[in-house]
């Protein structure tokens, strides 16, 4: 009777202490509830929203017209036990008719039962919800490059350790001391490319096969010189292969090197759905061209690209790679049409070179 009676209990205080914030039969009857609610949140207007990249947030991404989350499981595989604070769904005051912006409630409401799908927990009153609206929208194309989907902003729950256990950081504990992660917190969204970089040197700690003195050498280092570090250090590697003979060793050698790039710059998505697929119906292309915006945002894209070319060697059909990116960092009134540069040329069956590239 005891046992029956705490675990009652414990499904009480369950109830009360978590409290769902939306109806789930409303959203399932948008036309009659979606503006009720959409007043239950808080919306704010910006020009243009772009996420953070921290320790504290997960960004789920749809996309302009979609209801559905592409890393859905960036959320769903988090082991750490957190608290979520604040969600924010982020998308477009598009389109603008006779001068009016109308909420689309059927996809607002789609939004959020798939966030809940995703994990049922989420829908609680004790998080704040926002609406962010960008409001620099002009095309279906202009717009559709902007963020959209949700920002979920946690805390970690951090549980006490006994005074009898011992720890030691290992070297990678180590690399991320309070102090740098308090920085990256901190880092605006002016920077966003500067935080995607400090994401990438995370996930290159994460290689197994990184040689312990490198680790132990890059401890003491800022981010800018584990930067340069390893830069050098996977340069070396492609060095060493740059005058061998195209083997299959060679091959598999390159193949690794780009799915260590696309593990650190993918984050979650899956763009080989989208490149592979269209190379792989189309294999009677031959003395093709690929140009590639190569800016962080493109890296998982034009990796994809240069991974099908490495699988597929000897009839990719691909004879040239040409990258470019926004100017070489000119400030855009340098920037002049015709002269801005920031484009490179190279030939496709040097993969050593085109890795270089």
């Amino acid at each position: 009777m005891k046992i029956i009676y705490i675990a009652i209990s414990f499904l009480f205080c369950v109830n009360i202490s978590a409290q769902e914030k939306f109806d789930i039969a409303q959203l399932n009857n948008p036309n009659k509830y979606g503006e009720q609610i959409e007043n239950s949140f808080e919306i704010k207007y910006v020009y243009e929203y772009h996420p953070e990249f921290s320790e504290k947030t997960i960004n789920l991404k749809n996309g302009l017209r979609s209801s559905n989350y592409i890393n859905s499981t960036d959320w769903s595989d988090l082991e750490e036990e957190v608290r979520v604070k604040k969600i924010k769904l982020v998308f477009s005051k598009y389109p603008i008719v006779n001068g009016q912006y109308k909420m689309k409630h059927p996809l607002l409401c789609n939004r959020l039962k798939n966030l809940f799908e995703i994990d049922p927990a989420l829908n609680d009153t004790s998080i704040d919800w926002e609406i962010i609206l960008h409001t620099n929208c002009k095309t279906d194309e202009q717009v559709d490059q902007l963020f959209h989907g949700v920002v979920i902003e946690y805390e970690k729950v951090i549980e006490e350790m006994s005074d009898d256990i011992e720890w030691t950081p290992t070297i990678e504990e180590e690399l991320f001391t309070e102090e740098f992660l308090a920085e990256k917190d901190t880092i605006s969204n002016t920077r966003v490319e500067e935080v995607e970089l400090i994401s990438g040197i995370e996930a290159m700690m994460t290689f197994s096969d990184l040689p312990e003195d490198l680790l132990l050498e890059l401890v003491n280092k800022n981010n800018d010189e584990r930067k340069e570090r390893l830069m050098e250090y996977f340069e070396e590697l492609l060095e060493d292969k740059s005058r061998a003979e195209i083997t299959s060793e060679f091959l598999e050698d390159q193949e690794k090197l780009i799915r260590q790039f696309l593990t650190i710059y993918s984050q979650g998505e899956h763009p080989e759905d989208v490149v592979t697929k269209v190379l792989d119906r189309n294999t009677q292309w031959g003395n093709a061209l690929i140009v590639g915006d190569w800016t962080g945002s493109m890296y998982p894209y034009g990796g994809q690209a240069l991974l099908w070319h490495t699988l597929n060697f000897k009839t990719s059909g691909l004879d040239y790679f040409a990258l470019f990116n926004d100017g070489d960092a000119k400030r855009y009134g340098e920037k002049i049409i015709g002269e801005t540069g920031g484009i490179y040329f190279e030939q496709a069956d040097n993969i050593d070179r085109v890795m270089h590239l």
